[in-house]
């Protein structure tokens, strides 16, 4: 079995000199937390040969509609843009973690304690942002919600209306709009916003990959 660079006891000696309660979740894992002024964030402290890994997982559970997901994600992108140190991440289910990842080799309390400062200076600070997005999504205006519509194709007026209107034909759980069974999908033909039930854009995108002798993905 490879080394690790640092020991299981100094983890536990960094935890008591930080001041935080902990307890272990398998031999190289801990489990610890943090009460912020948002919220709660349960934080895993793992090492493994090369890295010590702090991590806050879920930070935000996946909202269940997909244009929600899509929104949420985007925004999450751009935060790590922004952020230093610290970064987010998808898991498996969906959902945003978010985890700060430092070197085993010369690791030292001063890293410890800055991992932790900084998991939970950033998770405090985006937080309700980037919650709201995902569970209050129609009530709140996300950060980066003008570069999303700046990479969305504009509809006219008639257009809006004209979706409005379909709305009311029916809805299925992800929020789009079906009619006899098919659902209505939106595409920018050069500029030209067009309107199509899902078989026949397939249709036309099936066409357009024969044309152009483009091999089937």
């Amino acid at each position: 079995m490879a080394s690790i660079h640092i020991s299981q006891e100094k983890v536990e000696e960094y935890f008591q000199r930080y001041g935080w309660s902990y307890s272990r979740d398998s031999d190289n894992t801990w489990i610890t937390g943090v009460r912020t002024r948002v919220s709660s964030f349960r934080i895993f402290v793992r090492i493994t040969e090369h890295w010590v890994f702090f991590v806050v997982n879920p930070l935000v559970v996946a909202p269940p509609r997909k244009k929600d997901r899509l929104r949420l994600y985007y925004h999450a992108l751009r935060y790590n843009f922004d952020m230093n140190f610290a970064k987010l991440g998808l898991d498996a289910d969906g959902d945003l973690f978010m985890s700060i990842e430092i070197p085993t080799e010369n690791f030292v309390y001063s890293h410890f304690a800055d991992a932790l400062d900084g998991l939970s200076h950033h998770a405090a600070t985006i937080y309700s942002d980037l919650f709201n997005l995902a569970h209050n999504a129609e009530m709140v205006k996300g950060k980066y919600d003008t570069e999303i519509q700046a990479n969305t194709p504009l509809l006219t007026e008639k257009e809006h209306h004209l979706i409005e209107k379909l709305k009311d034909l029916g809805n299925d759980d992800d929020g789009d709009i079906i009619i006899s069974g098919r659902r209505l999908v939106m595409r920018d033909d050069h500029g030209v916003t067009k309107f199509e039930l899902e078989d026949d854009a397939k249709s036309f995108d099936n066409d357009d990959e024969d044309f152009n002798n483009r091999p089937a993905r």
